[in-house]
């Protein structure tokens, strides 16, 4: 263990409470200490009342007000009707417990349980997600297969339909593997908000960057204002990166995926808006329509090997298959 991980488990290890603001302690038992930035920290807790797992994110100095837009976010999209029962300078008696009964609006989101703001910092609670984002999948295996990329590129469509469907819509502006989990049942679901906008008709460019250099869309850079279309390109940065482990372009033609599906994420990845596809809705068809391709391909494939092997007596000759 070199001297840093040695360092942070020593922090870990004498992490009191008392260092936490009062009013996050006052109703939450901190667990661990999951990370750190500046100006944000990240922590496992559990609920005093219910002793439910889950995280809370803390932030400080300018970090507050991106806390407080992810939590205005993810209020709007479960319609949570009164805003000041969930935002205060305290720990609300029914807040946690009631957010236990709500059903999220659509998969994919996380659940939000509540936000706490004080003189000097801001905290939001929302549900512990257990799993593996797609970034530490994809690290572990080197790629994905085509039927995997298909199947989480749908579910990050219906995500960001969903998002863009509200009114105005929500551009993410961060969509990336690493923001996006996968639970022990398949399913995908998006961590963090704090990068979310409104799309504003009249704006012509963004006045803050925001995003990650990996996956940020050119337009992230003033160029232009983000659209629906910025997060198709972040969708297609993650496609590429499921594919080969990278985010270099190049790398793509070297893989298994097909032509068809090389084809769509080639297109996501445009440089110019115009020429990506122009909605969320758009890039889930022609990942449906590669996914249907890819079961036709593989059950003629599996009528040859019986045909073959029927020819053979049942003996299949190629050891390594076709």
């Amino acid at each position: 263990m070199d001297e840093s991980a040695e360092f942070e488990k020593f922090y870990d290890e004498i992490l009191t409470e008392e260092e936490l603001p009062e009013s996050v302690t006052a109703g939450y038992r901190i667990l661990s200490c999951l990370r750190r930035g500046e100006g944000k920290e990240l922590y496992l807790a559990a609920d005093r009342r219910t002793y439910r797992q889950c995280v809370i994110k803390l932030a400080y100095g300018r970090q507050r007000e991106f806390l407080r837009r992810e939590a205005e976010c993810l209020m709007e999209l479960w319609k949570i009707p009164e805003k000041e029962q969930l935002i205060g300078n305290g720990h609300p008696e029914t807040a946690a417990e009631d957010s236990e009964e709500q059903e999220p609006r659509i998969p994919g989101i996380v659940h939000f349980y509540e936000f706490m703001e004080g003189a000097d910092y801001a905290a939001l609670v929302r549900e512990y997600c257990e799993g593996v984002t797609l970034e530490q999948l994809t690290n572990r295996r080197g790629w994905l297969t085509e039927t995997e990329i298909i199947g989480y590129g749908t579910q990050i469509c219906g995500i960001l339909t969903f998002l863009h469907r509200m009114s105005p819509p929500m551009i993410h502006r961060d969509v990336k593997p690493e923001n996006l989990l996968v639970t022990a049942d398949g399913r995908l679901v998006m961590l963090d908000f704090d990068t979310v906008r409104r799309y504003e008709l009249q704006k012509g460019r963004d006045t803050v960057f925001m995003g990650s250099k990996d996956t940020a869309a050119p337009e992230q850079f003033g160029f232009s204002q983000t659209d629906v279309r910025t997060d198709i390109y972040g969708a297609g940065r993650t496609l590429l990166y499921l594919a080969c482990g990278s985010f270099e372009e190049k790398k793509l033609e070297k893989t298994a995926c097909s032509r068809d599906l090389k084809k769509v994420i080639h297109r996501a990845i445009a440089l110019e808006p115009d020429r990506r596809q122009q909605t969320a809705e758009q890039l889930l068809q022609e990942l449906k329509r590669c996914g249907s391709s890819l079961e036709i391909r593989s059950g003629r494939r599996a009528s040859m090997v019986s045909a073959i092997s029927f020819l053979f007596g049942g003996y299949w000759p190629y050891p390594y298959g076709i």
